[in-house]
Parts: structure tokens; C-alpha cells; sequence
């Protein structure tokens, strides 16, 4: 655009979705000063995948170098393959801490075309409790569902360590109902392999519609993603994700080994023991278990204690 600071010296790349897919990340970048003010850039990629008709695209930048806001007036995608021009019209900021969107992504549709809609994501990462469980390495993941999937989604500020859990939350397109799940890194720095216990997926604008899961108990290697499936109840096992809380109180928190009992509408399951290598029920705390036994159904009730053994063995429970 033709405004004060509406360059960029950030790393901008480019999305483009397709009815035969997408393109996956292109940066964008020639060896000129791209992206001034006032200024229009051209890039060819040749390599990229052929997408069809085009739908909508996603751009985006990774906030880096001095001044990384953006003002974006305008995108023109050319497809070599078919011929089809597609214009997308923004005049807005690309800048975490810019309106309207506040992100370094946005989702554009073309001109004349209704805008795509979109909706909040929580996605929910689990790392095994396994020795070098953990990862320093970059990690991404894309959310598929029946009415398409999200560009590739790089998981920001997250530890990835051992037995840890992490949250991101990010704005994309609505999928519709989910599908599948595809996560990975692409390595880097010592000891880059990871091993992933499980991701949980909500669609923060449905809070009508249940988280889904998707277990992995393996290994991620280094620009290996893989591609799970939601957690299904029509086998004879199951998994299940147990969240206990323990109270706010004082002393609340218990030494004292727990065990429940999952009661369904088929049965029951064995006492289960709930423990990992955390320091577990401690007061305030959510401690969070996945637990794999015989499908009793749709849950009815649960059973929960102790075993009275340890310094302060008492606990109160908040819920579970």
C-alpha cells in the first residue's frame, strides 16, 4: 500500500488452496528489496503443485527484522497450468498487533466471491513421558476436515518437553467436521526426533461440538509428518483422557497412589492406576491420563480413590 510504514523487511510467504489441494508454504523473496512502500513484486514459482481452480489463499509473515507490520493493498495469482487469474483484495495490516485481524496471517478470498469462513482453533499437544521425549525442533501441523483442511500451521512458543502439555489457539478456516490431523518438524538443533503421545483438537466457536483426539504413541522424525486419525469408540479398546483436579485448598494435594474405575453403559473397566513421572495431585493442579481399556460405552460414572499410604496421604478432589 501508499502509506507511512506500510513495508515490510519480514519474511512473507504465500499459501494458495485449490480444488485439487494447495500449494503448501512459498516464501516469497527475489534478491530485490521486496515489499516497500508503493511498490509491486512478482514472483514465479514453477515447482509449485498445480491446485485447480483456485479458492481462496492464506498470507502471511514471520514477524521478524525491524518494523515486520505490513499493508497489504492487493494479490494477483497467476496459475501457469490453466491460465486463471485470480485477484484478492486486502488493504489491511498483516501485524500481530494491528487491526483489524491482529495476526501475521490472514485468509483472503477472491474478489466477487463470498468471504471463507472461519473459526478459532485450540489444539492441545501432549508429549510422551518417554526418555528424550522432548524436541527443540520446529513443529507444524495441519487440521483436516470434511469440507477441506488449513494451510500448515507452525506451533509457536511451545516447550515440547517430556511429559509436557501445550496449548496453542489460531484462527483459520472452518473445516467442518474433523477429520484428520497432520503434525511434524522439520528437525534441527540436538536430539530433534520427538515422541508424540496424543493431540486433542476443539472448535472454539462450536463449544456444542466434542474435542477430538488423536493418538500417536511413536516417534516424529525429522521432516517425516504423519498423518493420524481420530480417536474412534467402535472397537473392542479404547482410549481414554482422564483430567483429575485436585482442589485449591490447603494441604488438598495427596502422596497417595489413585486409582478409578471407568463405568459405561457395556460395563465396567479394570481399576486403572493414574500416574506418570510428574509429580502428580498436587493442590491446584490438573493432572491429565491416557488410559487404554476395554470399550464400556458411552460413559455413565467413575469411581476414584486412594490408598491412604504416604506423608499426607488425605486428598481433596475438585473434579474429574
Amino acid at each position: 500500500s501508499d502509506m507511512d510504514n506500510a513495508g515490510t523487511d519480514a519474511n512473507v510467504h504465500l499459501m494458495i488452496f485449490g480444488d485439487k489441494g494447495d500449494t503448501g508454504k512459498l516464501m516469497m523473496d527475489t534478491s530485490t528489496d521486496n515489499f516497500q512502500r508503493a511498490s509491486k513484486d512478482t514472483f514465479s514459482k514453477t515447482g509449485a503443485k498445480n491446485v485447480g481452480k483456485i479458492s481462496h489463499i492464506v498470507v502471511g509473515h514471520d514477524e521478524a527484522n525491524l518494523g515486520p507490520s505490513w499493508h497489504v493493498q492487493q494479490i494477483t495469482v497467476f496459475n501457469l497450468a490453466t491460465g486463471e487469474t485470480v485477484t484478492f483484495n486486502a488493504d489491511c495490516w498483516i501485524a500481530k498487533d494491528k487491526a483489524p485481524h491482529y495476526s501475521s496471517e490472514i485468509t483472503l478470498s477472491p474478489v466477487g466471491a463470498d468471504p471463507i469462513k472461519q473459526c478459532q482453533y485450540q489444539v492441545t499437544v501432549r508429549t510422551s513421558d518417554v526418555r528424550w521425549a522432548g524436541t527443540d525442533a520446529t513443529v507444524s501441523c495441519r487440521i483436516v476436515g470434511d469440507k477441506g483442511k488449513t494451510g500448515m500451521k507452525e506451533l509457536e512458543n511451545g516447550s515440547f518437553d517430556r511429559n509436557s502439555e501445550d496449548v496453542f489457539t489460531f484462527r483459520s478456516i472452518d473445516v467442518g467436521t474433523i477429520t484428520g490431523f497432520e503434525i511434524g518438524h522439520g528437525g534441527g538443533g540436538v536430539g530433534s526426533d520427538w515422541h508424540l503421545s496424543n493431540v486433542k483438537v476443539a472448535n472454539i466457536d462450536r463449544p456444542e461440538a466434542n474435542p477430538v483426539f488423536f493418538f500417536h504413541d511413536d516417534w516424529c522424525k525429522e521432516d517425516v509428518y504423519v498423518n493420524l486419525k481420530p480417536e474412534t469408540s467402535g472397537g473392542a479398546t479404547c482410549r481414554y483422557n482422564i483430567a483429575v483436579h485436585t482442589s485449591d485448598k490447603r494441604f488438598a494435594g495427596t502422596d497417595s497412589t489413585v486409582t478409578c474405575r471407568l463405568i459405561g453403559e457395556k460395563g465396567e473397566s479394570k481399576m486403572l492406576t493414574l500416574e506418570n513421572s510428574a509429580n502428580n495431585f498436587e493442590r491446584a493442579r490438573i493432572d491429565e491420563f491416557v488410559v487404554k481399556t476395554e470399550n464400556i460405552g458411552k460413559l455413565k460414572g467413575l469411581d476414584i480413590g486412594i490408598d491412604g499410604k504416604g506423608m499426607g496421604a488425605s486428598w481433596h478432589l475438585n473434579m474429574v
